[in-house]
Order: C-alpha cells, then sequence, then structure tokens
C-alpha cells in the first residue's frame, strides 16, 4: 500500500514542486488536500478489491452448484433409463 501511495501521481507531483514564492500555509493546504485525494484513491481501490474477492468467492459457490446439478441430472437421467428399461421388461413378460 505504501508503494501505491508513493507512486501515486499526485504525491510525486507534490514531490517534485519547487515550493519558492509560495507562502507556507498555502503549501501545507495543497499538501493536505493531495493527502486527502490520495487517501479516497487508496479507499476506493481497496473496496473495489474486496468487491472483487466477494465477486470471485461468489463465482466459484455457482460454478460449484452448477456443477453438482449438472452431475445430479446425470444421475438421474441414468436412473430414469434404469427404470424405464425394468418397466419395458415388465410389459414384456405381461404380454
Amino acid at each position: 500500500m505504501r508503494d501505491y501511495i508513493q507512486k501515486h501521481p499526485l504525491t510525486e507531483m507534490m514531490r517534485q514542486q519547487s515550493w519558492n514564492n509560495i507562502p507556507l500555509p498555502v503549501k501545507e493546504v495543497i499538501e493536505m488536500m493531495c493527502d486527502a485525494m490520495v487517501a479516497q484513491d487508496v479507499h476506493s481501490w481497496e473496496r473495489k478489491a474486496l468487491q472483487n474477492g466477494r465477486f470471485a468467492h461468489l463465482q466459484k459457490n455457482v460454478k460449484k452448484t452448477l456443477n453438482a446439478l449438472t452431475s445430479t441430472k446425470q444421475e438421474v437421467g441414468v436412473k430414469l433409463r434404469t427404470l424405464f428399461l425394468k418397466i419395458e421388461e415388465l410389459n414384456l413378460k405381461l404380454s
């Protein structure tokens, strides 16, 4: 996270600027505003990372459920075919 903050464009711009003719209080206010903007960016980035993690977890659960449903569908299909074969055999015996 510190690397992100140090490499943020606003942080780099504030480091590279010369403040020769600007009063110190004005410089400090500008730096505080830049720090607030960087903090907002960091918060937004962390929030997006959290949401992406939640989405990935949800996607994994959906895939797992889909696989379970697919295998259950195949098992039911096999059992139905077996039952239909038994019914046909009984029909042949009875006729």
